[in-house]
């Protein structure tokens, strides 16, 4: 049941009229109860191994709490953190890895591939159940006693598919406490819901009918058409997984709870340092926290003073190879996470010069473009890079990147497709800049009654008109 079903619709408004009907203590079982079978209605054969590997962390972060010796204490920590690894590992990385084995050494002799698909989530939930196994082992996080708690924080289905990715500090506390109707975050999530879905099925599912003829013959377009749909893919990736978010976060306002935001208009950054700090914020800071610190502070104790350049340039590329590697078992997706840890690692080396270069002060009347010329700077990497996250193989990039300085007056689509995807950029633009002079969701709140419920209503009925008879899924919840 993905969110922008009919299904779906119907199954989250009867687990809301159930959830609010229900007296208080009812609502937590309520609650996990639709959490397991949402997730049983993705893939009912693996809900037993993922209540096993949910209850075998439970019962190792108990553990690692209760222990007094720190080597016990690790030896607990990389058993819970193996055996979610190496879950993890069977599923996505197995065929990978053998298929880079017999390339690097040129093996003959069929590959022993498993046929499997992996349980749905699954990259994300094990974000989740490392970060608290690391938490309860540096006593930043207690470990959770009530089972059942611990299911519905691993389970709860606003985020299981996708995220944001929780942190046990943030929701686990919200678990436990008792949950009371409030009128006005109910609203609130309503509103986000909305939002949610008309930028992915408004907006992001259009400009994919335009992106797809793209990516699905790489060799035949060249010149500007290929720029002007590579930067409608940024704003369809953007809107795809931001809508995503915007529902999910929605939805767990509406039950009482609070997730992390995981958007935060990424492509006004400044730099690619600050783009990662806006984009999917919930596996940038999992990825800051559990790979970039602790590679920085292992690299400085070791080498101090010496390497220097290396101690700069080895935490973002490791970094980015991971994430890379945890969007998917593909080596466009290698490609493109290293491609990014070597951009980042430049633009924190230059980050001095680019201080001075950038100046207000240097520019005289033309400093109010400073910023802006640094915002379409960063957003022509990010778009370029984003050729190796869509494209079917790393060949399929590099054409269309070559391609890219091909000029050739063709032009790709009709007028109406341009026109469709040139509106569609600018009501993006214009509904965003206004939500940044603050006429958002609070504001929307405060409005008279005819007016509020009249853009509702054209919202909804933009989101129906605008829907196809195939419904397309989120692109990360392939991940």
């Amino acid at each position: 049941m993905v969110f922008n079903s009919f299904y779906f619709i119907f199954f989250c408004c009867g687990v809301i009229a159930l959830y609010y009907l229900a007296k208080n203590r009812w609502r937590k079982i309520i609650l996990t109860a639709a959490s397991i079978i949402y997730f049983a209605s993705w893939s009912l054969q693996y809900l037993v191994l993922m209540l096993v590997t949910a209850s075998m962390v439970f019962w190792i972060g108990v553990r690692i709490e209760k222990q007094n010796a720190q080597n016990f204490k690790s030896r607990y920590l990389l058993f819970g953190i193996s055996l979610v690894l190496g879950q993890l590992y069977a599923f996505k990385y197995y065929n990978f890895s053998l298929e880079t084995i017999w390339s690097i050494f040129k093996l003959q002799g069929a590959m022993p591939f498993w046929e499997i698909v992996a349980p749905v989530g699954i990259l994300f939930y094990s974000l989740q159940m490392i970060a608290y196994l690391i938490d309860i082992y540096k006593s930043v996080q207690p470990a959770e006693k009530q089972y059942w708690d611990f299911i519905l924080f691993i389970f709860f289905f606003p985020q299981v598919l996708a995220g944001p990715i929780p942190r046990a500090k943030l929701l686990l506390p919200q678990i436990r406490q008792k949950i009371h109707f409030d009128l006005e975050k109910t609203a609130h999530g309503f509103r986000l819901v909305l939002w949610g879905l008309f930028q992915k099925i408004v907006i992001a599912d259009r400009l994919g009918l335009i992106v797809s003829k793209l990516f699905d013959s790489p060799n035949q377009y060249q010149g500007a058409t290929v720029m002007f749909v590579l930067y409608l893919y940024s704003v369809q990736i953007y809107c795809d997984f931001a809508g995503y978010s915007n529902i999910a976060i929605g939805i767990a306002k509406i039950f009482g709870f609070d997730l992390i935001e995981n958007f935060n208009y990424p492509y006004l950054a400044k730099d690619l340092t600050e783009f990662w700090n806006r984009w999917h914020i919930s596996l940038s800071t999992w990825l800051r926290d559990y790979i970039f610190y602790p590679v920085m502070r292992w690299l400085r104790k070791r080498w101090k003073s010496k390497y220097a350049l290396l101690q700069l340039a080895l935490p973002p590329l490791i970094t980015m190879f991971a994430s890379g590697l945890w969007h998917g078992a593909k080596m466009n997706f290698v490609v493109w996470g290293l491609l990014h840890g070597i951009f980042l690692f430049l633009f924190a080396w230059s980050r001095e010069v680019r201080t001075k270069i950038f100046s207000v002060e240097k520019w005289g009347k033309l400093g109010f473009l400073s910023e802006p010329v640094q915002i379409f700077f960063t957003f022509n990497i990010v778009t370029l890079l984003w050729v190796f996250f869509r494209a079917d193989t790393v060949g399929d990039a590099w054409m269309l990147l070559s391609n890219l300085i091909v000029f050739n007056k063709q032009i790709m689509y009709g007028n109406y497709r341009l026109v469709e995807g040139v509106l569609l950029v600018a009501l993006l633009i214009i509904v965003e800049g206004m939500q940044l002079k603050g006429y958002n969701s609070s504001w929307l709140a405060n409005r008279p009654l005819a007016l509020r419920w009249g853009i509702y209503y054209l919202v909804i009925i933009l989101i129906l008109f605008f829907d196809t008879e195939t419904i397309n899924g989120f692109i990360y919840a392939q991940f």
